[in-house]
Order: C-alpha cells, then structure tokens, then sequence
C-alpha cells in the first residue's frame, strides 16, 4: 500500500505504549468509531506550544469539550478534560517510589563512607613509621598526601567501573525478565540504562570519597606524625 513519508524519527524515539513501533501510519476510523462517541480507547498526545502554560492547554480543552458535551448529550454529558505532561502520565505513583530510593541510596553511600573512613584511619595508623621515616628524611606532607591519595584513587576507579559493568548487566537482566504483557504498560523502561550522567555521577562520587575519605584520616596521622617527630 502507497503511503507518503512525512518524517524520520530518530532511532531511539518511542511512542508511549507502542515502544517497538517501527512505523506509523494515520488512523483508520470506521464508520462505528465515528457515530459512536462511546469508544474510548484512543489516547491523546499534544506538543504544548512554546510560551503556553499548561493551564491554558487545559481551559482550552475544557471549552472544546463542553461545545462537544452540549452535541452529543448522551455519551459526552459530564466528562471532562484535563491535560498533564506525558511524564507524570506515565510515571504515576512511581515519582515517591523513586524519591524514596534516591534517599536510601544516599543513607548507603554515607555508611559505606563512614566505614571506609575507618578502614582508611586504621590502614594509615598501621604505616605511621612508615610516614614519619619519610618525613624525617624530607618528604613534605603534600608529597605524602598526593601518594596516599593516587593510592586510593586506583581501586576506587576500579571498583566504580565494576560499578557501572554490574548495573547495565543487571539493569538489562531484570528488564528483560519482565513478561511483555507487563512491560508494554512500562514504556520508560525502554531507554532504562546507565547513560553518561549516571556513569559521571559514579565517578565523581567515587573521586570525592577518595580524597574526603582517605585524605583527612592521612593528615590526621601526618599530623600525629609531626607531633611525635617535634617530641622527639
């Protein structure tokens, strides 16, 4: 069947619920669907100007609506007509689910942060010899501190990119076990993976608990350190 192309989305566009779509085409409507105003089961999607609230896409809809209720009394009296942005549509109740473990994803980075705090404290304790040799031998404590943190920085690099590997295997691994009768009603999950900012949020993340985490306890003992040097 001919068909006049009138644009090409970009590969990764989806469409609401028909995510897997590989063409659209206009909507054939019958002679029932269009006597019969009782048939809902075509959903709406507008691109709200640009300047244009949508409050007023609401009232606009409103108005249009009652002109329709007052022609077809029998299936339109009382409906009404409102207009939401697609994401809350599609979102729903997931928005405080989703808030929720942002939180509980915080509270676990502050633990583990506060356990590395420790580990770091009672690793460099055990090298405090080690420290105050080579600083009686001359080294300065911001030659020290930039070894002690290059050290740290290694296997947290390491460990964020085990990270990011571990969470798109099992983000793809738990979409993917989602029956498809399921996952057509979630079309967010369609692009759902790590993507350049979650990747730059773990990174900076795991940069910033390095050099919080394992630099303060090393000037704690390089201050210690210098105490017991002057002492001696």
């Amino acid at each position: 069947t001919p068909h006049v192309i009138v644009g090409v989305l970009p590969e990764s566009f989806h469409f609401a619920l028909l995510q897997d779509a590989q063409v659209f085409v206009p909507l054939a409507v019958d002679g029932r669907r269009r006597v019969d105003r009782s048939q809902r089961s075509v959903h709406a999607l507008g691109h709200l100007q640009d300047q244009v609230p949508l409050t007023q896409a609401t009232d606009d809809l409103t108005t249009v609506m009652a002109e329709l209720a007052r022609d077809h009394p029998d299936a339109l009296a009382g409906r009404r007509v409102r207009a939401e942005p697609l994401r809350d549509a599609l979102l729903g109740g997931l928005q405080p689910v989703l808030a929720s473990l942002v939180v509980a994803v915080a509270l676990l980075i502050v633990i583990m942060a506060a356990n590395l705090a420790l580990l770091m404290l009672s690793r460099y304790v055990e090298r405090a010899p080690e420290l105050a040799m080579r600083t009686a031998l001359g080294a300065t404590r911001a030659r020290i501190l930039r070894q002690l943190f290059f050290e740290s920085l290694l296997p947290s690099v390491a460990g964020a990119a085990l990270a990011v590997t571990i969470g798109e295997v099992a983000t793809r691994e738990l979409i993917a076990a989602i029956p498809d009768p399921v996952r057509i009603g979630m079309p967010y999950l369609a692009n759902a993976g790590l993507d350049a900012n979650v990747i730059a949020v773990i990174g900076g993340v795991a940069t910033l608990l390095v050099a919080a985490f394992s630099v303060v306890p090393a000037l704690f003992i390089l201050g210690c350190v210098h105490i017991i040097a002057d002492g001696l």
